[in-house]
């Protein structure tokens, strides 16, 4: 099974092509696949520092002890993701979908979640924000 899974990933990374935009795209038929550099570069190592993941669907997906610190996911769609313990420092996330997602033990120091979505987040309470810009633009210094 593990060798099918090998064979079946590396035949998709291998038909990746670039545009002469530089985009990626996963078939010559597909639309532009926006940040997947980036996108890879978060699944293979779990961090990236600094990205630009706007827009980007991370919905579904565990996250857990990721990265992001200074990246810019906003708009991004973290929707029933596990984020525990995942490193948020000076995000831009402002309007984020953080709808069920698993937030304990998550960083969101310096963060900007302006406009984000929060509702139903899981363990919210257990979330570090530390001069953190709330969805309603307030400042959070909870557990600085």
């Amino acid at each position: 099974m593990a060798r099918i899974h090998f064979f079946l990933t590396r035949l998709y990374v291998s038909s990746l092509i670039l545009l002469s935009s530089g985009q990626a795209v996963a078939h010559q038929w597909d639309t532009p696949v926006p940040h997947l550099a980036e996108r890879m570069q978060l699944v293979k190592t779990g961090n990236c520092p600094n990205c630009t993941l706007s827009d980007a669907d991370l919905s579904y997906k565990e996250l857990a002890g990721t990265t992001l610190t200074g990246a810019d996911p906003r708009q991004a769609n973290f929707m029933r993701t596990g984020l525990k313990n995942a490193i948020l420092i000076g995000a831009d996330l402002r309007s984020a979908n953080f709808t069920w997602a698993d937030l304990h033990g998550t960083d969101f120091t310096d963060a900007n979640l302006y406009g984000a979505s929060l509702s139903g987040s899981r363990n919210l309470s257990k979330a570090i924000f530390c001069r953190t810009v709330m969805p309603d633009g307030t400042v959070s210094n909870l557990h600085c």
